[in-house]
């Protein structure tokens, strides 16, 4: 039908090819779903592929709307139409917003950036490998929320190269048990970590503030050192924490919040400052134990212990 149509983009209204013959397009590039809009004043031209919607614009594409029924999204690095190639380096806000069904997404190391909500509420998103590519979560005035509600996700793996982690980034993953941040993490929005129930380990990278609320409601967390890099510790960063029994906090601290550990009624407090310090705000340790610098040790099974009283 299209024989010798060598630079022919084929457009249709229909969603996907169903009951089609196989071979209907000649191998010609076909965008599905079109409309009037599917090529804008500004430029911008639609692709379909595999469930999801891509923009094209200048050089480069962003994959923008996935199906909602969509399980498994393999994620294109590139676009080819007639002699053009479009590099796909983004992925946009909301892409698999509320995707509930999505359990395996695959991301190339072209993109860079993901969006806004990209992946928030995929309830059935178990683990997400983040390319060495990626340098950021877009932030709108409402923080990421890149991977917000995602309640099954219960791996993250990281490469080097990611710069900050926006709020809400990983909130409400219920299921995420641990997670290795890349020392090329430089900050952390608050509440990145927030209710984060199942999570028993975290590894704090050289970071200067922790937020507010960042680890709050992370129930399963027993014990937490804070990195010599921290030089403040806001409001309600570890509010909550019920199992919490220990913290380290390492001599490069400055500055602590009042409420800081609102809510961890069983958390015991070990300093390597030789007292408390004077921009360290009154009321700051919420009445919990306090060990400084000589009062404690740690132990043949690396726990903190206090000084035998002799």
């Amino acid at each position: 039908m299209f024989r010798d149509c060598d630079n022919l983009i084929i457009k249709v209204e229909a969603l996907d090819s169903g009951t089609w013959h196989a071979n209907w397009s000649g191998v010609r590039p076909v965008i599905y779903n079109c409309n009037s809009s599917d090529v804008t004043d500004d430029g911008k031209t639609y692709y379909q592929h595999a469930g999801l919607t891509y923009i094209i614009s200048g050089d480069t594409a962003s994959g923008v709307a996935a199906k909602k029924s969509i399980i498994e999204a393999n994620i294109l690095d590139s676009i080819s139409l007639v002699d053009n190639s479009y590099t796909v380096t983004s992925i946009g806000d909301e892409a698999f917003n509320k995707c509930t069904s999505l359990k395996v997404v695959n991301i190339p190391d072209t993109i860079i950036s993901i969006g806004v909500s990209a992946f928030s509420y995929c309830s059935s998103l178990e683990s997400v490998v983040i390319p060495n590519s990626v340098t950021t979560f877009v932030e709108s005035e409402n923080g990421a929320s890149t991977f917000y509600d995602c309640t099954s996700l219960i791996d993250v793996t990281f490469h080097d190269n990611l710069e900050n982690l926006e709020d809400n980034a990983f909130a409400n993953c219920y299921s995420l048990e641990s997670i290795n941040i890349p020392s090329s993490v430089t900050s952390i929005d608050k509440t990145a970590f927030s209710e984060c129930q199942s999570l028993s380990s975290i590894d704090i990278p050289n970071i200067g503030i922790l937020n507010s609320f960042l680890y709050s409601g992370c129930y399963n967390l027993t014990s937490v050192i804070v990195p010599d890099s921290v030089k403040k510790i806001n409001y309600g960063v570890f509010q909550n924490n019920v199992n919490l029994t220990d913290i380290i906090l390492l001599a490069g601290l400055t500055a602590i919040n009042k409420g800081a550990f609102v809510g961890t009624n069983s958390v015991s407090i070990f300093t390597y400052a030789m007292g408390v310090q004077p921009v360290w705000v009154t009321g700051w340790n919420n009445n919990r134990p306090v060990y400084y610098a000589g009062t404690w040790y740690i132990n043949a099974f690396g726990i903190p212990t206090p000084n035998p009283v002799l």
